[in-house]
């Protein structure tokens, strides 16, 4: 009974969220079919429960959608704002910064949802319309860790930007769904991001992890900066996200334990899967297998039949099944 309550607490749904996908494809995708299988999944699952969804793309990877019909599920397409990008900007290091981009055009436009393309919902989401922007969840940090995703940043800013006096004691916010209210803010981010990424193109983080450039301009300068502006922002989950604990996978990467977290807590973190690191692990065939499982269960929800990229989920589906069987032989033996 009381699930049945949850469930229709949260679908509430009048499907008005317009949700933002940005992806820059730079080479031949690794893991392609699995990748873009996801990324039908969280554009499906998202004008089901959420609204429309827009997609800013370069060139070669809206080629690569239309190759198995996937495009067609996009309400607007844009790769004007990715092919005309600032090429003063290190994209190897600041991988994502494409995302920032989106949004400097985004600028003074209605509100919006940037939702990464490895993340789907599986209910309505209620977002927050009151506050100025509410990210995924926060996220934790240790400094002594080895390989650390968000070390001291004193080094990698110019000494104008140290003026502003950002606050370190505020937790960095994961923006793999991030609800834009008021865009007031935008400017001054992404130009601190730039000028930023400009400054330290050359300077090496010792022990740092490789995403430590790009988690710092999208997810510690923001909310440092909000802070500092005085804007009101929340998180969508209340678990925290420890990082430093992002290997061991034994429940106390959240804080609170997911299973020692309420009932409605536990609910609404369910509602968002995100595949984020694990497709680094598809390597590993059970990992994958797990991934995959669940998401071809997701996505018996829709009918596929005659549609477009109808090619694309018979292919996942004979591919699983043969996972499942190369899986069982392996451990046989």
């Amino acid at each position: 009974m009381l699930n049945l309550i949850l469930k229709q607490f949260f679908q509430m749904k009048t499907l008005n969220n317009l949700g933002i996908h940005v992806f820059e494809q730079t080479k031949d995708l690794d893991w392609e079919r699995e990748m873009l299988f996801v990324n039908l999944l969280s554009a499906l699952t998202w004008k089901k429960y959420q609204g429309p969804i827009h997609l800013y793309c370069n060139k070669r990877y809206l080629e690569t959608l239309r190759i198995w019909g996937i495009d067609t599920v996009y309400d607007f397409i844009d790769t004007e704002t990715l092919e005309n990008k600032p090429n003063n900007i290190d994209y190897k290091q600041y991988w994502a910064f494409g995302k920032l981009l989106v949004l400097e055009k985004l600028t003074n436009k209605e509100p919006f949802i940037m939702v990464d393309t490895d993340l789907w919902v599986n209910e309505s989401i209620e977002f927050d319309n009151n506050c100025d922007v509410q990210m995924y969840h926060n996220e934790n940090f240790d400094l002594n860790f080895k390989g650390n995703t968000y070390p001291d940043f004193d080094f990698l800013i110019p000494d104008n930007i140290k003026e502003l006096n950002l606050d370190k004691n505020v937790l960095p916010t994961n923006c793999a769904l991030l609800k834009i209210n008021n865009t007031n803010f935008i400017p001054e981010w992404i130009d601190l991001a730039k000028r930023i990424s400009i400054f330290n193109k050359e300077i090496k983080i010792t022990n740092g992890h490789q995403s430590s450039k790009m988690c710092f301009v999208e997810q510690r300068l923001l909310p440092m900066l909000l802070q500092k502006r005085g804007l009101n922002y929340k998180t969508l989950i209340n678990q925290v996200y420890q990082t430093h604990k992002a290997e061991i996978q034994d429940g106390s990467e959240w804080l609170p334990r997911i299973d020692q977290s309420s009932y409605k807590d536990r609910y609404k973190f369910e509602a968002i899967k995100h595949v984020w690191g694990l497709k680094s692990f598809f390597k590993h065939l059970e990992i994958k297998e797990m991934v995959m499982r669940t998401t071809i269960q997701i996505f018996s929800q829709f009918d596929a039949t005659k549609k477009p990229y109808s090619r694309l989920v018979d292919a996942i589906k004979e591919d699983h099944r043969n996972d499942v069987n190369q899986l069982l032989a392996s451990l046989s033996r």
